[in-house]
């Protein structure tokens, strides 16, 4: 509990906006409706939209990063362009390394994506509950639709590699799931409601 207290003070507020949420209910509004209706959501028509989604969504949420790290770090706008440049370069680098061993590149990104997606999590200050948060997004996915998730990591690993990959999240799920719920059940009784 006191450590916990002393890590508050670092955190920084996520403050979105408006926008975010109600664009999540549109989307979400929208796929239901599509479900409801038997619409397929395979093929080019749901593959583009998805595309258009993470397009329109991923590039103000990386230039949000940009922002959440100015204001936590407090970078002057001069040092700002050193921060931008180490971010391209990360990119090239996780770009290059996925095409010279797909599989280890695919590992990383899921490493990255879990510790990621576990900020967002405010109400879990540990870093290992917020690492297990992380996964249990991805995770979650994979015990969800096995073969589905299988067939795309073997895509992006290039190979048979990316069925091991899927077979070790679906592995991983239970526990990272688990661990995510008594994280939030504590953190809850707690007083936690963010």
């Amino acid at each position: 509990m006191m450590v916990a207290d002393s890590l508050n003070h670092r955190r920084t507020r996520i403050g979105r906006g408006g926008v975010v949420p109600v664009a999540f209910w549109i989307v979400g509004m929208y796929l239901a409706t599509a479900l409801a209706a038997g619409i397929s959501l395979d093929g080019r028509t749901a593959t583009g939209l998805a595309t258009l989604v993470f397009v329109v969504g991923g590039m103000p949420h990386g230039a949000y990063d940009i922002a959440l790290l100015t204001r936590a770090t407090r970078l002057r706008h001069g040092w700002l362009w050193l921060a931008v440049a180490g971010y391209v370069g990360i990119a090239i680098g996780m770009a290059v390394l996925w095409v010279v061993v797909p599989a280890g590149g695919l590992i990383l990104f899921l490493m990255v994506a879990a510790i990621h997606f576990g900020e967002d999590w405010t109400m879990l200050d540990e870093p290992l509950l917020k690492m297990a948060a992380g996964t249990a997004i991805i995770a979650a996915a994979a015990i969800g639709h096995p073969a589905q998730v299988a067939a795309l990591f073997v895509t992006m690993a290039g190979g048979p590699g990316g069925a091991v990959i899927a077979r070790a999240a679906i592995a991983v799920a239970p526990v990272a799931l688990l661990v995510t719920s008594v994280g939030i059940w504590v953190a809850w009784r707690e007083g936690a409601r963010e």
